[in-house]
């Protein structure tokens, strides 16, 4: 049976297969053998959605991995809101096709975004993308069109799926094109002739949560145009989106503008008429602090209860201005380890001498203030805010070459403003975008102050010493080989094989910060980039004569 072949296979029955035909045999139990499955044709078949899906932005899917845990609203909050939007989805009206939900710094967006994905995606939800600002893919414009592409290909299925199937196999270079041809050809051209062919789509909603932190205001802009042309062109495109964001000047008068403004429903956070966002606010502390004190029982007295006062909590709600973040950080603030709640809430409820600051930037400062060592916190707290590529505690004490451990430590008292830094966590992250702008901001955050082009030349100035000591070492080993030809060679690079991880993190991120320190940096990003392809070359030119010597002996 088996022709050309090494494999040799003993005992057993086998039926013979050619193409889709099966000789049936039927087994002693009555059992007849169905037609067997061609694993490689389905393969093929799928081959373009395959490829997309290597394309895509994983991290911004509303159950990803890379945003776990993602914020929630919590239970019993924000309730008229999450209805409002279940209604608008569920039963769209003839004239809106955009749902614009915004509202200022801390009120809640995201949380309220993935509340409805976690509830509706895959029955009324068919899509959905999370931006996140700095994150090498969630922030970047390039990804969004392409990963709603693959949702709606996965969840929509049908027609639409196939067409996006054989666009991809038509165009593989599809996800390196500009977004207007990604959308073209991903998204519009295939839900159009899918509709067309009587696949029912309609209604397809895809949720755009955080535009405000895509990567650049023009491709917010660009977004948002693309979306108003496809309206415009073509009046019942079959899908409707909500997008969440700031209500930042460009992106207003991008939706209070033709087409955009005639098909689009403006919902607002800030309105605690319309949202209840005081309740809810209130209701959150409230079933915070009973948390907190429920599992710390042990730490007060008779006299401390009831814990915190009514008075205290309606101070807390009136600094909060309608901010769930600020809300949420004076929570984790007060569950600080190895601190007592009761003292860390003292020091929120009585330090109020920020003078021109606001509630939330008074809390950010005065958490940052408990901080034994500032200088050390803030060289600690800059690298983690201005790097690209997630960089572990062990490579930004290595960055930095401090003691292993040192930032580990430096950022422990910080798990209310930071992400990753807590037991089995290794990759710290700002959980908030408004703790970045107050660092950023000298005027707001003082000695804490956050000079992130200064860090972009640091990150640019080490990666450029590293290829310069690859070179070096290069050159050496080229050396011993040639005059003293043993194998002691220099090619692991000596002592700096213990730092390849830093190495590798600065390799891959060293362009973006070349972009972000300086225009003088333009210079050195070319002589860089030249550095770096003659340490490649040279490691390459090494490798190979050592191998032929080494053939050669």
């Amino acid at each position: 049976m088996f022709k050309n072949s090494n494999v040799i296979i003993t005992g057993g029955t086998f039926i013979e297969t050619r193409g889709a035909k099966v000789n049936e045999t039927e087994s002693q139990a009555g059992m007849s053998w169905a037609p067997l499955l061609d694993i490689n044709n389905i393969a093929d078949n799928l081959a373009g959605l395959h490829a997309l899906s290597q394309e895509i932005a994983h991290g911004a899917l509303h159950d990803s991995s890379e945003r776990y845990p993602p914020p929630r609203c919590h239970p019993k909050t924000r309730l008229k809101v999450l209805q409002i939007l279940r209604e608008w989805i569920q039963r769209p009206g003839p004239k809106t096709r955009v749902l614009w939900l915004n509202g200022a710094v801390g009120v809640g967006k995201s949380a309220i975004m993935q509340e409805l994905a976690s509830q509706l995606y895959g029955d009324d939800i068919s899509a959905d993308f999370f931006f996140g600002k700095g994150h090498e893919q969630r922030g970047e414009a390039q990804y969004l069109f392409c990963t709603l592409a693959y949702q709606l290909a996965q969840k929509v299925g049908g027609q639409l799926g196939e067409l996006v199937n054989a666009a991809m196999k038509k165009d593989p270079i599809l996800p390196t094109r500009s977004m207007e041809v990604q959308f073209k050809e991903l998204i519009v051209k295939p839900v159009l002739l899918a509709a067309q062919r009587g696949q029912c789509i309609t209604p397809a909603t895809v949720l755009i949560d955080g535009l405000d932190e895509c990567n650049g205001r023009r491709n917010q802009e660009t977004i948002l145009g693309l979306l108003g042309n496809a309206f415009q062109e073509t009046p019942d495109f079959p899908l409707q989106f909500v997008i969440a964001s700031r209500p930042e000047t460009h992106i207003r008068e991008r939706f209070i503008s033709l087409p955009l403004h005639s098909i689009t429903r403006n919902m607002v956070l800030d309105d605690s008429e319309s949202s209840h966002t005081n309740e809810d606010i209130k209701l959150y502390l409230t079933d915070g602090f009973a948390d907190i004190l429920k599992r710390k029982l042990d730490l007060f007295t008779s006299a401390d209860l009831p814990w915190p006062s009514e008075e205290v909590i309606e101070s807390l709600l009136e600094r909060a201005s309608g901010q769930f973040v600020f809300a949420a950080t004076v929570l984790k603030f007060v569950d600080s380890n190895f601190t007592h709640p009761k003292t860390q809430l003292e020091i929120l409820h009585e330090c109020r001498d920020g003078q021109g600051l606001s509630d939330l930037d008074q809390l950010y400062m005065q958490i940052l203030s408990t901080h034994p060592n500032p200088a050390m916190l803030v060289r600690v707290l800059g690298v983690v805010v201005t790097a690209f590529g997630s960089p572990t505690l062990s490579t930004i004490d290595d960055y930095l070459r401090l003691q292993n451990g040192t930032s580990k430590v430096t950022l422990e008292g910080l798990a209310s403003l930071l992400r990753g830094t807590g037991i089995n966590h290794d990759h710290p992250s700002v959980l908030h975008a408004s703790f970045i702008e107050f660092l950023s901001d000298k005027s707001r955050s003082g000695r804490f102050f956050i000079d992130q082009p200064r860090f972009h030349k640091g990150f640019l100035k080490a990666w450029m010493v590293v290829i310069i000591k690859k070179i070096l070492f290069g050159l050496a080993s080229l050396f011993c080989l040639f005059w003293f030809g043993f194998e002691n060679t220099f090619y692991t690079y000596g002592s700096y094989r213990g730092q390849e991880e830093t190495w590798n993190w600065l390799n891959r991120s060293w362009i973006a910060h070349a972009s972000l320190a300086a225009p003088l940096q333009t210079f050195l990003l070319v002589v860089g980039l030249l550095l770096f392809l003659c340490a490649f070359f040279l490691w390459i030119f090494g490798r190979l004569l050592w191998n032929a010597i080494h053939l050669m002996i």
